[in-house]
């Protein structure tokens, strides 16, 4: 099996270093940190990514993972459009806002005869290795991608709110994505929302500190509500459908309310920086407020939800 690599090109390929597996894991984490700060720092350029200026690796891994699995608990499945067969026969996939990969790496495993690229603003994030068929490449999407039209048959974006202005999101990055998906082929976004339904007043507070700063730099922070008007508007969608799941968070909610909670609170300690700022608070009052939030999200019965929208191209 082949490892995590960047490339511009379309092969893939298997890796024959002859290093031994644990010093090229060990060598690959210490590079993907440093990328990983790198490009955080190099993003402060471009005000159009990044909710978070996190430097914080584990963190956000753990709370990427996290969200693929409540997902897939959530929908009772890894995708919705309507793509198995021909994934079983074998078919060109996109994955746009790959994160740690978990979701290619597992379909690729799943679908052997499918060809898998992956893409997102970090590069070589994690040790696990990729299937064969399957190949990941760093992208900001600041600029058109360097793919072909009506490349893949399917393309699979998901956890773009917060990354890209509304400009950005529908001049360039919905765009870009209907114009590599192929006649036929089809488009699914998974979106989350920030907002909580029946939230708190320490839940409200935190949320509008972030809200603020995404503002004040631009960034689009309602990109599941914008979905529906740019797909129905757009004269290369043949149709689209849209889906909701709603969803406890705390324990409250027994299972899915536990791993909604261990996948939500993390973004409130990525944003503390700026959050802190915008609340004029103290780094000690700021994390006796995550302190609370526990039981105040069993106290409201605070929920999220998450949405997804199919769509196929003509």
């Amino acid at each position: 099996m082949g490892n995590c690599y960047s490339t511009a090109n379309l092969e893939y390929e298997q890796d024959s270093s002859p290093r031994s597996s644990v010093s090229r894991s060990s060598s690959k984490k210490r590079s993907s940190i440093e990328s990983f700060k790198t490009e955080r720092r190099c993003s402060q350029a471009h005000p159009s990514i990044w909710l978070s200026d996190s430097t914080n690796l584990e963190e956000d891994v753990g709370r990427i993972q996290l969200q693929h699995r409540l997902l897939r608990n959530a929908w009772n499945a890894d995708f919705i459009a309507p793509v198995k067969e021909k994934l079983q026969s074998g078919i060109r996939v996109l994955d746009i806002g790959s994160g740690m990969g978990v979701w290619v790496c597992e379909r690729a495993a799943e679908f052997p005869k499918s060809k898998f690229t992956a893409i997102d603003v970090l590069t070589e994030v994690t040790a696990k290795p990729l299937p064969p068929n399957a190949r990941f490449t760093q992208n900001t999407l600041q600029k058109k991608l360097r793919l072909d039209d009506k490349m893949f048959d399917y393309v699979y974006v998901h956890f773009l709110t917060g990354y890209f202005t509304k400009k950005a999101w529908e001049d360039l990055v919905f765009k870009e994505v209907v114009r590599v998906t192929d006649s036929g082929g089809w488009i699914e976004f998974v979106e989350t929302s920030l907002m909580l339904d029946r939230a708190g007043p320490i839940t409200r507070k935190l949320l509008d500190a972030t809200f603020a700063w995404a503002n004040s730099r631009g960034l689009h922070m309602s990109l599941y509500s914008q979905l529906s008007r740019l797909l129905e508007s757009h004269p290369h969608i043949k149709e689209f459908k849209r889906d909701t799941r709603s969803l406890p968070i705390g324990n409250w909610g027994g299972e899915p309310g536990d791993l909604a909670l261990k996948a939500y609170l993390p973004l409130f300690r990525i944003t503390k920086r700026q959050n802190m700022e915008f609340m004029s608070t103290s780094n000690d009052e700021y994390d006796a407020m995550l302190e609370k939030l526990p039981n105040e999200f069993n106290e409201y019965r605070t929920t999220f939800t998450t949405y997804r929208y199919i769509a196929r191209k003509s």
